[in-house]
């Protein structure tokens, strides 16, 4: 599925592979007192393929981790480029989650991760 995020003056249309996730996030995200972390999170990897000749889109996939997505930048032959993941930090539920990835600061939310 193709999701359009509005990147300053102009659209990044986005491939949403990760079967709801996307909007699962969103939701859980809404309200939250780092849901500025999960659109500033998206906002910097659609700024990326967007200031680039390298990238042509943003592939965002599911992740084992609850609330993270994976990603993946397609280069201008369709090839995959540059990964990494959107990982969310923070309690689910009350109960913090091992995430097996590495944070240099103490704050929750989503941060991006390659």
């Amino acid at each position: 599925m193709l999701v359009n995020f509005e990147f300053e003056d102009q659209i990044i249309t986005v491939e949403d592979q990760t079967h709801g996730n996307l909007e699962e996030i969103r939701q859980f995200a809404k309200g939250h007192p780092e849901e500025m972390s999960f659109y500033n999170s998206i906002d910097h990897l659609c700024r990326i393929v967007a200031n680039t000749d390298v990238y042509k889109k943003l592939l965002l996939y599911p992740d084992w981790a609850k609330y993270s997505l994976g990603f993946t930048m397609m280069d201008n032959n369709d090839r995959p480029a540059f990964s990494g993941g959107l990982i969310y930090h923070g309690p689910v539920d009350g109960v913090f989650e091992e995430t097996f990835s590495v944070s240099l600061n103490d704050s929750n939310g989503w941060q991006i991760h390659t």
